[in-house]
């Protein structure tokens, strides 16, 4: 279903409370599910037709194991024994006559803020959702906000009013993670 235009009286964005993150992680806990189901058939095909276990073994291995570990932290997660979102992390939500059509995830830092995820929802891409949500958010975290986008999304984060930043006004630990990217962080003030 495409929107040509959404009544902005029906959209509401604000920090995300704990059953939005626990619908976020239930969805994670199905995908790591959906991702498992198909090892585990080619596991038994292996068994079953007895094809050489150790190459299927070795080209499964890291796929089944990062299953695994998703299904049983999110679980972990879900259930209380690892926190809901990692420290310093808050996420903001999207929603639309009550359906969660974005969310972004903030890591505010004592003096700075990174803008690490942005999803909207496919349907409401170009309708301004998005930088509704993230001039909300912008309004709200600590400043400076950095962003490290992917390049189709720089242009995106330009007319949010984002400019790029030299690697050496970054604060150190953005210094230490942007050595292992390609893309540049850009910041807004």
């Amino acid at each position: 279903m495409s929107h040509s235009q959404i009544n902005y009286s029906n959209l509401i964005i604000r920090r995300a409370n704990i059953q939005d993150l626990n619908q976020t992680i239930k969805k994670a806990i199905i995908n790591s599910l959906i991702f498992l189901a198909p090892s585990i058939l080619i596991a038994l095909i292996v068994f079953q037709y007895e094809i050489e276990p150790l190459i299927i073994a070795l080209t499964f291995s890291p796929y089944l194991i990062l299953c695994i570990f998703a299904f049983i932290y999110n679980s972990g997660r879900l259930l209380g024994f690892f926190p809901k979102q990692p420290k310093n992390t808050h996420t903001w939500v999207a929603i639309y006559m009550g359906k969660r059509i974005g969310s972004t995830d903030i890591n505010s830092q004592s003096n700075y803020s990174v803008l690490e995820t942005l999803y909207i929802n496919r349907s409401f891409r170009s309708l301004g959702v998005g930088t509704l949500l993230v001039q909300t958010l912008a309004s709200e975290e600590i400043k400076p906000l950095y962003v490290q986008p992917e390049r189709h999304a720089a242009s995106f984060c330009e007319k949010l009013g984002f400019v790029p930043v030299n690697q050496t006004d970054l604060p150190t630990q953005l210094k230490e993670r942007n050595s292992l990217f390609t893309s540049k962080y850009m910041v807004l003030r």
